[in-house]
């Protein structure tokens, strides 16, 4: 009751300060018993001769508004202040935001159709019919002659290839092998040099005018031997198949010792291949030389399972045209006169055109 009469008492006292353009509010109560100064942007200071209790809820009214008095400053002496009232009251933690909903998984694409099936290929062209065989062809179209050497070889004829001594040489039909049914050896006179063998056609009339497309193969196989020379192909028709000279005109392998060549001859100028093959003893091969036109020759060597082993070819000192007629040749010679020797087998020859005749 008596805090009521106080107070009270006090109004008539209590004087309101005013508003300065800075938004300062001064309030006196009595006289400058309690005293209030601040702005907007400074602390409030509050000044007292008396005990003073501050009241946390105390407002300022400016002009902008009701500002909480905070963070205040003391002066004077005898102040009590509640400590917990000199800062406001902390705000209330903003509550955390919802997170958000996991996104829709994007559903999985459809399998792609399957392709159309392609369409089925056309026939394919039938193949000309091939040339009637040799021997049968009635119209004579085809030309291709060969001998396997099946006969007794001491003194005979394998037509349309004939025998032909070299200085008294011998051909000796010796016993088959395995894939070799027919084997002729060709052999030298014993103490005599420059002896030896020949197969070969008329050596009397021209037998072949290169017109290109020729070809011939001989399979044979050879002792060892460093003096042996070895001749096969075409040479001139008029020259005699003993002869071991090379012919005027000529389309030949030659193997001198165990270096085997390819070789031509016109009007006496010789032509080599650039390249060579060292054959071994007692080994099958087969060899072919192929007219691939009248200024081209062809020279191969095979093994005995077809395997190539050599080729090459020769362009220039080609014989053909009138003049150049040519005889098939084998021949073996041997320049020493060492014991007696069969140095070279032959199992097979033949000779043809890979093209048709116009006849």
């Amino acid at each position: 009751m008596r805090k009521l009469l106080l107070i009270l008492s006090l109004l008539p006292l209590l004087s309101f300060g005013q508003y300065w353009p800075n938004n300062v509010f001064k309030m006196t109560v009595g006289t400058s018993n309690f005293t209030i100064t601040g702005n907007n942007a400074s602390y409030s200071i509050i000044t007292s001769n008396y005990p003073l209790v501050v009241n946390p809820e105390l407002y300022l009214n400016d002009i902008t508004g009701a500002a909480p008095i905070t963070g205040l400053g003391l002066s004077g002496t005898n102040q009590v202040v509640s400590a917990p009232f000199l800062t406001g009251a902390t705000g209330v933690t903003g509550v955390t935001g919802v997170t958000g909903a996991t996104g829709i998984t994007g559903l999985t694409g459809s399998t792609g159709s399957t392709g159309l099936t392609g369409n089925t290929g056309s026939t394919g062209v039938t193949g000309t019919t091939g040339s009637t065989g040799a021997g049968m062809d009635y119209e004579g179209k085809v030309a291709f002659v060969y001998n396997e050497f099946l006969t007794n070889g001491a003194g005979a004829n394998f037509h349309p290839w004939l025998g032909g001594a070299i200085a008294s040489g011998v051909a000796n039909t010796v016993l088959g092998e395995s894939n070799h049914p027919g084997i002729v050896g060709l052999r030298n006179v014993a103490g005599t040099p420059n002896t030896g063998y020949a197969y070969h056609w008329s050596s009397v009339q021209g037998g072949v005018y290169i017109i290109g497309g020729e070809h011939t193969e001989l399979i044979f196989k050879c002792k060892a031997g460093t003096t042996d020379s070895i001749k096969f192909g075409y040479m001139t028709a008029a020259t005699a198949v003993t002869s071991v000279a090379v012919p005027t005109d000529g389309i030949q392998i030659v193997i001198d010792a165990t270096i085997l060549r390819g070789l031509t001859s016109n009007d006496g100028t010789i032509s080599t291949t650039a390249t060579t093959y060292t054959i071994s003893a007692d080994t099958w091969y087969r060899m072919k030389i192929v007219c691939t036109s009248t200024s081209r020759i062809d020279f191969y060597l095979y093994d005995a399972s077809s395997t190539q082993l050599w080729t090459d070819n020769i362009t220039t000192n080609i014989p053909s045209g009138a003049g150049d007629e040519l005889n098939h040749i084998i021949q073996y010679f041997h320049v020493g006169s060492d014991a007696a020797l069969v140095s070279m087998y032959i199992d097979y020859v033949s000779w043809g055109y890979d093209q048709q005749l116009t006849r």
